[in-house]
């Protein structure tokens, strides 16, 4: 990643954050002074994450909330990636909620093939952050599709990190991290090959998105994308997984709940294909 592309994504993430102590008025109102007020206690187990550039309140967390800013996060991975020498590039930055969430995506330039129908796939990472404590801070290793009528995205639940803001060294779990990503050739596209290696009746997938628990209420959309990736990728894991996958893309509107269906169809995959 170039130099200005590295910078343009930390002074998108990078506003500056602060605490502050989180007051409230109560009590009857006191005239001592001439002037209508009520008395302003301050909550002990609370503090406001404030965001100075806007004024705005992003967060009332708990106490035991450790604050760290998007920027510094950000940062220590591009360094962690470049000390590892792996080349990446930021696919999207996406702040939600006045910056409450933070999401930042970058892919790696190496291409994979996958199966005969050589669809082709990069390894991609997701940073993630939040302020409102929602979104645990966190870094996801998978692949991108780089299908354009697919996009999709998937994730191997043991190739991620997640760590809720309580007492904590994030540095610590990006070195973690950026072991998984080493792994990445070793672990993950193997998966895949295997996907596209192994068929399955349209009987078995049928029981299989029946099956689903998170992604029940999208059986539907399933099994009308199921019939769309095996035309195009053969009767096998691949084109079920893919299946999965997309609708957890293009229909699932909760981030997390992506993610859910995404680790559920990675699970029930893989017990099939004993990877």
């Amino acid at each position: 990643m170039t130099t200005t592309e590295k910078q343009a994504v930390l002074d998108k993430v990078s506003f500056p954050v602060r605490e502050l102590s989180v007051i409230k008025a109560e009590g009857d109102m006191d005239y001592s002074d001439g002037v209508g007020k009520k008395q302003h206690i301050i909550i002990p187990n609370r503090k406001a994450i404030y965001r100075e550039d806007t004024g705005k309140i992003l967060a009332l967390p708990s106490k035991k909330y450790v604050l760290v800013p998007h920027g510094e996060v950000v940062e220590s991975v591009f360094e962690a990636l470049d000390k590892e020498k792996i080349d990446y590039v930021p696919t999207q930055t996406q702040l939600i909620a006045d910056g409450a969430h933070m999401y930042v995506h970058l892919q790696t330039p190496e291409v994979y093939t996958i199966g005969d129908m050589s669809d082709e796939v990069k390894m991609e990472i997701v940073i993630r952050n939040s302020y409102d404590g929602s979104t645990p801070f966190g870094m996801e290793l998978g692949g991108s599709r780089l299908v354009c009528s697919n996009g999709m995205r998937v994730y191997r639940k043991d190739l991620s990190i997640n760590k809720k803001h309580y007492s904590f060294n994030p540095q610590d779990i990006i070195e973690d991290f950026m072991k998984q990503v080493k792994r990445f050739k070793e672990t993950f596209i193997p998966f895949m090959q295997t996907c596209a290696r192994m068929e399955i009746t349209a009987q078995e997938a049928i029981t299989l998105i029946d099956s689903l628990q998170i992604a029940k209420k999208y059986q539907k959309a399933t099994l009308i994308q199921w019939d769309v990736e095996r035309k195009e990728l053969g009767q096998n894991y691949w084109a079920f997984y893919n299946a999965i996958t997309y609708v957890a893309t293009h229909v699932v509107k909760s981030y997390m709940v992506r993610r859910g269906v995404e680790a559920e169809a990675y699970q029930i995959v893989n017990e099939r294909i004993g990877t």
